[in-house]
């Protein structure tokens, strides 16, 4: 991310998360949120994203909007009743 501006809204977001989570743990969220957002920036974009337009996304990385989520799968129940 060589635009002018990532680097303050990784700043802002690993601030942010510091204020309720250990160091590394706001180190290693920020990272990855930010990440996200400048890859689903750059797909939309191209190389004309701006800070703004990650930005945007980062509400929907947390909640994992999209019909991506991150973190565990939800189980899914068979109503076949095979396996039992």
């Amino acid at each position: 991310m060589t635009v002018g501006g990532t680097g303050d809204i990784l700043a802002g977001a690993a601030a942010g998360l510091l204020a309720k989570n250990s160091a590394f743990t706001a180190a290693c969220c920020s990272a990855f949120i930010c990440g996200r957002a400048g890859d689903l920036s750059f797909s939309e974009k191209g190389d004309s994203l701006l800070p703004s337009d990650m930005l945007e996304l980062i509400p929907d990385i947390l909640i994992g909007a999209g019909g991506k989520r991150f973190g565990r799968a939800k189980k899914t129940s068979s109503k076949s009743g095979k396996g039992k």
